[in-house]
């Protein structure tokens, strides 16, 4: 959404998850972000958070299940690395940058100023 926004000259409101990759698509000079974050939520089912990085992913699952695929070494992410003790730093780095980006996007969402 801020894409469009920007590329029909409208500012996006504070609360607008995402930024813009217009400057990506002129080609001109565009930060990449360190990680990507989202979420997937089915009604009655199964949920899950993400958060992706160049090297990682992290999968954390509703009922507390967790799979890291290290995408270096697995990019189809076939093997889940998360039990391995060999990436139990890069675990705990990445349920850090999870916990990080998810508060991150929630606090983009305006107040309460009134009953829903």
């Amino acid at each position: 959404v801020p894409t469009l926004l920007e590329a029909a000259g409208v500012e996006a409101p504070d609360f607008c998850q995402g930024r813009s990759f217009l400057p990506l698509l002129l080609g001109t000079e565009y930060a990449r972000r360190a990680s990507v974050f989202n979420e997937y939520r089915f009604p009655l089912g199964m949920s899950w958070k993400v958060v992706r990085n160049y090297k990682y992913k992290l999968c954390a699952l509703k009922d507390g299940t967790e799979l890291l695929y290290d995408l270096e070494a697995d990019p189809h992410e076939l093997d889940d690395v998360s039990g391995d003790p060999r990436y139990g730093e890069p675990l705990n780095d990445m349920r850090r940058e999870l916990l990080r980006r998810w508060f991150q996007t929630e606090s983009q969402y305006p107040k309460q100023t009134g009953p829903y």
